[in-house]
């Protein structure tokens, strides 16, 4: 999957509403620095957690694809877990039920965030890229 790919795909996605990430997010999982925080930071934008601020989909669209090579393969190289989760969530790519209980486990167990984001691209990763290649095949 290119990332030309992924932006044609969730570019129109701004407004749809992700209850399960922003659950994930407002639980204090979330990017606290560096990479897409701190982009944000640089440009003045708001950052609130409790908001899920900036959005997921400003990260992905905004963050990720403006500032890269859009014919550069999207890859499991990404590790953040709330991107990916959003990701999954606004493709409709994995049924709500097995995301509920995803979050609900690294919510009630306090799941390290490192392996956390493993977690959650075991499970949403290629369900994405199957998603996004068949909706955008070139």
């Amino acid at each position: 999957m290119k990332i030309y790919q992924v932006r044609k795909f969730y570019e129109g996605k701004a407004n749809t509403a992700c209850p399960i990430t922003e659950r994930l997010v407002q639980s204090g999982f979330q990017q606290k620095s560096g990479g897409y925080i701190s982009y944000a930071k640089s440009l003045g934008l708001e950052v609130d957690y409790s908001k899920a601020m900036p959005t997921q989909w400003w990260h992905l669209i905004k963050s990720y694809c403006d500032r890269s090579d859009p014919q550069k393969n999207f890859t499991k190289q990404v590790q953040c877990g709330e991107l990916l989760l959003w990701m999954a969530e606004a493709a409709q790519c994995v049924d709500p039920v097995e995301l509920d209980r995803l979050v609900d486990e690294i919510i009630e167990h306090n799941i390290e965030r490192k392996y956390a984001n493993r977690l959650i691209r075991d499970v949403c990763f290629d369900r994405i890229v199957a998603k996004v290649e068949s909706s955008c095949p070139y």
